[in-house]
């Protein structure tokens, strides 16, 4: 188990400066993230789970890297000698440097806009990514079991399978683009944080699935009309996701949901998984809904 001691004289044997422990942050389910105070400033130490890569990381690190450069919002790595990654305890850690902000409170419309706006501006700035396809986890990664009953769909898999041949507009995407990784101040945006989750995909596919994360209210119910303003926010700010691929995020929704459901069971290893039911929900209750942005009964 890795300690805060450990992990910060690891972190100062890295960077060459004093770094003293100051407070654990909360790390979602997988990571190990301690604030510390050095002379130059505060950074955020996060040591991923053991079965994330040292290539994988990197990755990430220079796709949050690549978007910082147009999307000043983005916290990315700070590096030495070139490198963001450095090695404790069998974990594979990098350092931020600190936005002090709340995650987004969802119910404020202003942050929901903006949210919109800023992911519309991160898809932009990631369409020339040129660094290829995530380089592959470790094999102790957590495995989701199998389905249970309320996440079968065969008809949302089939129809998944035929639109994967439509030549969707992909690029690199942040991938977990939800409130606890915005944070903020005063009504605005002042940092886009955790890019460990960054991957190849769809732009719809991302789209649909922050579009729900900031529309959903504590019961996992997506409100329809926050939806048509958050969709309309983004194409406003020019989100790149063509037009003719706005009328399958009700399904590409759908898909997100259940796979957030399948990583949660994944994490805790049972069915009996509180957020993962949560999201059950959802999955179910979307099938029957008429949506596409614009309208809220689809008609």
């Amino acid at each position: 188990m890795i300690t805060e001691l450990e992990l910060s004289r690891a972190a100062a044997r890295f960077f060459g400066v004093d770094v003293r422990p100051s407070l654990r942050l909360h790390g979602g389910d997988e990571a190990f993230v301690l604030l510390v105070e050095t002379d130059g400033g505060r950074l955020v130490l996060h040591a991923s789970p053991p079965w994330r890569t040292g290539a994988e990381l990197e990755w990430t690190h220079e796709v949050a890297r690549h978007a910082q450069r147009r999307v000043p919002q983005v916290v990315a790595p700070a590096r030495r000698d070139g490198r963001t990654v450095f090695e404790c305890e069998g974990r594979f850690v990098a350092a931020f440097p600190f936005a002090e902000g709340q995650m987004l409170d969802r119910e404020d419309p202003v942050l929901r806009s903006e949210a919109a706006a800023i992911l519309a501006a991160i898809h932009n700035a990631l369409l020339d990514w040129r660094g290829g396809s995530r380089p592959p986890s470790g094999g102790r990664r957590p495995v989701p079991p199998p389905d249970p009953p309320d996440l079968r769909d065969p008809e949302l898999d089939a129809w998944w399978l035929s639109v994967q041949d439509r030549a969707l507009l992909a690029s690199v995407t942040h991938g977990d683009y939800y409130r606890r990784n915005l944070l903020c101040a005063k009504r605005r945006i002042v940092g886009v944080i955790d890019w460990h989750d960054a991957a190849v995909r769809p732009l719809a596919v991302e789209l649909a699935g922050a579009t729900f994360e900031m529309c959903r209210d504590d019961e996992h119910v997506l409100h329809l009309e926050r939806a048509n303003e958050f969709v309309a926010s983004y194409r406003t700010a020019g989100g790149p996701v063509p037009e003719r691929e706005l009328g399958m995020l009700l399904p590409l929704t759908r898909l997100w949901v259940r796979n957030d459901a399948r990583g949660a069971l994944a994490h805790s290893g049972g069915p009996d998984d509180d957020y993962a039911a949560k999201q059950m929900r959802p999955f179910r209750a979307l099938a029957s809904v008429r949506w596409r942005p614009g309208s809220v009964t689809g008609e």
